[in-house]
């Protein structure tokens, strides 16, 4: 794991240990806990029994949910939990952590009016192999600006080497105004669910080259 990401785990398995009895899951799993896991006497009542994605991000920058079709599928109630960090020097400090109930019609009305079958034929045209990768890119880009504006954003990854992948993305602004309903703060002395975040976790700035 590079060393820029070793945060994100880090605090993930601080989550884990401290309210989901250090559940361990895999890179494939659908969620980062499974509802069975859900209980602790730590997590708010009304939060127990559904199942939980963990998201970590720059302060005031998006935040990744990782492959549109997975996402767009999801068809259950689940909790989700997003902790934004700060670089300072070489440390970073996760200066807000919020979690929230998310309903799968709320979850699904953040992609309206876009359709699955728009979102698969996009999702082919990137993984399109027989194409150069930079028609392929200039492709991906023309379908998505044909799409209807969505809260959600799409997020095609397309490289020279074997990136093909279609991933989506929610706005700063819209994780705060629209599902926590509240204005977005910083502090480096947060609090989650009780328990205060071990503040800082060591972790180098990015570098052009990460």
């Amino acid at each position: 794991m590079p060393e820029v990401q070793k945060h994100g785990f880090a605090f993930q398995e601080w989550i884990k240990t401290e309210f989901f009895e250090n559940f361990q899951s895999n890179y494939s799993d659908k969620w980062d806990i499974p509802k069975e896991y859900n209980h602790n006497h730590k997590i708010p009542q009304e939060y127990w029994r559904l199942p939980v994605s963990i998201k970590t991000a720059k302060n005031k920058s998006p935040i990744g949910f990782g492959d549109a079709i997975r996402q767009y599928d999801i068809d259950s109630d689940f909790i989700l939990i997003v902790g934004f960090w700060k670089q300072i020097g070489g440390d970073k400090y996760f200066v807000s952590v919020e979690a929230k109930k998310i309903k799968a019609s709320f979850w699904k009305s953040l992609w309206v009016p876009l359709k699955r079958d728009e979102l698969l034929y996009l999702d082919t045209t990137i993984k399109d192999t027989s194409k150069h990768y930079f028609d392929v890119r200039k492709e991906a880009q023309e379908i998505k600006r044909s799409f209807p504006p969505t809260k959600i954003t799409l997020n095609p990854k397309i490289d020279s080497k074997k990136q093909r992948r279609l991933q989506c993305s929610l706005p700063f602004n819209i994780f705060w105004e629209d599902i926590i309903q509240k204005n977005a703060y910083e502090n480096l002395d947060t609090s989650f669910w009780g328990m205060k975040v071990p503040n800082p976790f060591k972790s180098p700035p990015r570098t052009f080259n990460d």
